[in-house]
Order: structure tokens, then sequence, then C-alpha cells
């Protein structure tokens, strides 16, 4: 199955165009990473996948859902580290996952720990 499709994706500011008539897919269980020289529209590209940014046109589907359609179940079912991260200093790794976790009543089992005690996550220092 293909978890992101995006067929003819464009995405404009103002008169730039950041990402411009963009084809992808990525198959489930496939390593992919997203490379290229600044401005070359790779964090316009995840935010628009994730619903931040509205695509000018374009078809997206992750999961195998329109994100037009299925937006709110898609956010439900995908995660994004921004490149410049706000972590609380004063606050271990754990409890910063289980503080950020809270906004969108994710559970343990939801942010990959199925046990539901976080102890893997305990083993990150910081």
């Amino acid at each position: 199955m293909k978890i992101v499709e995006i067929e003819q994706l464009t995405k404009k500011f103002e008169k730039n165009i950041a990402v411009d008539n963009l084809d992808l897919a990525i198959e489930e269980g496939q390593i992919f990473g997203l490379l290229g020289p600044n401005g070359a529209g790779k964090s316009t590209t995840i935010s628009v996948l994730c619903g931040l940014l509205k695509k000018n046109s374009g078809v997206i589907r992750l999961f195998g859902e329109d994100q037009e359609q299925h937006g709110i179940e898609i956010k439900q079912r995908i995660g994004l580290v921004p490149q410049d991260i706000a972590l609380y200093n004063d606050l271990s790794a754990f409890e910063n996952v289980r503080f950020f976790a809270g906004f969108v009543w994710a559970s343990w089992e939801g942010v990959g720990h199925g046990s539901g005690n976080g102890a893997g996550i305990r083993r990150i220092s910081g």
C-alpha cells in the first residue's frame, strides 16, 4: 500500500513557487529521504503533507485517504518533529513526550509504547 501519494502538488507564496508540480509515491515499509538544497521546498512539502500549510493545487493521499476529505483522521495518524524543536529544558525527554502527546490525546500505545508505561522513552537522556 502507498502511504504517501502526491500528484502535481504546487504550493506558492505570493509569486514565489515553493513546490512545483511534485509527484511522489512512498510505499508502506519503504525508507525514504527527502533531500535537496536550501529553498528546494522540502520543509514546505512536509508542512503541506501534515496539513500545516494549504496547497495551491494537486492531490495528496495519505494511508490511501484523500487529505482534503479525511484531514482530521489523517492528522491523528502522523507525527512531525519540526526543524526548530521547542522543548522545555526543565523537563526530561519522557516528560516532554508525555506533555506534547497530551495535546492530541495520544495514548502510550499511540506514540509507540504498547506497554503503557513509557519504559522505552525513559531511557532517553535529557
